[in-house]
């Protein structure tokens, strides 16, 4: 997949995704409909919304599972959930995907659904919790092996995970790592993140390159900002990877803003974003920084910024009043592309490109 330089920046993204500059985008962002699925908790990876091609993709709905076969015009349920809504979904290509849905306010258990067929038919597998869960997260590198990260129900002063493996492309599942929490997370060191664990520090979104390496962006607490962990053992063992500070800064860390994102074409090569955290609230210095590896992720090293992309973040702050955020941007080569925008009303608005960005045109989305 090919991206546009000035984009290049903020597929990456995980968590919050910085605005376009506001020329990119329409002006006027109620051109847009109310996107059939939930913006507001959406993040740049493919488990809210995906396109396979320029007409095929799939979309997790506040109540179903939506897929399109005409670039995102029209969308039609293909697993309906109610009253048991989606927490977590994994696309993977035109026909295959994963969903996990449960019911919000006391499930102790979760359905993990899989289509074979573009969502004419599914398969299920039930994973059971002693407690409520809140949220999931999916990673399958091929159609058989995959990770699922369950979040039970916690309070604001802890962030716990279940993890959960699969070979035999969800039929079952097995439990492998459960959280550990560090007695002084508040007070963590390099020392303390660079050694290796027999345990799970934190929950969170995870990424697996292939059956062995993974990723995991976790934070201790729902208030702090996140770490960076790496397993190379397919999840059975994780280890801190703290990201170097650039000369620049002192007195704080880097943390990462989302999952690591890899090449299709060279999987050893890949980047992370991350944005310096001062050890003192009081301190006002910000810096965003790329950070790229040629190793698969075990080493990381600063990447030179991309002039379009600083150009892009320093003009969207001036247009902040029209469009509150581009939370979601993709690309399938280098004309046609997405962008899923959060409105004044919080309403999502969708936007298509077919010239790489130079013109972006409101899709009114409708559900059959």
């Amino acid at each position: 997949m090919n991206i546009k330089p000035l984009f290049f920046a903020f597929v990456f993204s995980c968590f919050v995704c910085p605005n376009l500059p506001a020329e990119q985008l329409p002006l006027d962002v109620r051109d847009g409909s109310r996107l059939p699925f939930d913006v507001r908790s959406g993040s740049c990876d493919n488990s809210i919304f995906y396109m396979v091609d320029r007409n095929n993709g799939w979309a997790r709905g506040t109540n179903a599972i939506l897929k399109t076969t005409d670039g995102g015009a029209t969308w039609g349920k293909v697993l309906p959930a109610d009253p048991r809504e989606p927490i977590g979904a994994f696309f993977y290509d035109r026909k295959t995907a994963w969903a996990v849905v449960g019911v919000t306010d006391d499930a102790t258990n979760a359905t993990v659904f899989h289509t074979t067929d573009a969502g004419h038919s599914w398969s299920s597998a039930e994973v059971r919790e002693s407690i409520p869960i809140m949220s999931c997260f999916l990673s399958f590198p091929n159609k058989n092996s995959g990770w699922m990260m369950l979040i039970p129900d916690h309070g604001m002063n802890s962030m716990p995970g279940e993890l959960f493996r699969t070979d035999d492309a969800g039929k079952t599942w097995r439990h492998i790592n459960s959280v550990q929490l560090f007695d002084n997370f508040e007070r963590l060191t390099d020392a303390d993140l660079e050694r290796a664990q027999p345990y799970l520090s934190c929950g969170g979104p995870i990424l697996f390159r292939d059956a062995k390496n993974g990723w995991l962006v976790g934070a201790f607490t729902t208030t702090t900002p996140g770490y960076l962990f790496a397993t190379h053992d397919g999840g059975d063992h994780w280890q801190g990877q703290t990201l170097p500070l650039p000369p620049s800064l002192r007195h704080g860390r880097m943390a990462p803003v989302g999952l690591p994102s890899f090449s299709r074409a060279n999987g050893s090569a890949g980047t992370i974003e991350a944005e310096f955290v001062p050890d003192s609230a009081g301190l006002m210095d910000s810096s965003s920084v790329t950070y790229n590896t040629h190793n698969g992720g075990r080493t990381w090293h600063r990447g030179a910024a991309s002039p379009a992309a600083e150009k892009a973040r320093g003009e969207s702050n001036q247009w902040l009043g029209r469009v509150i955020r581009i939370t979601q941007i993709q690309f399938v080569d280098e004309k046609h592309g997405w962008a899923v925008a959060l409105g004044n009303d919080l309403s999502g608005k969708l936007f298509r490109t077919e010239d790489g960005g130079k013109v972006w045109i409101a899709i009114q989305p409708t559900v059959q």
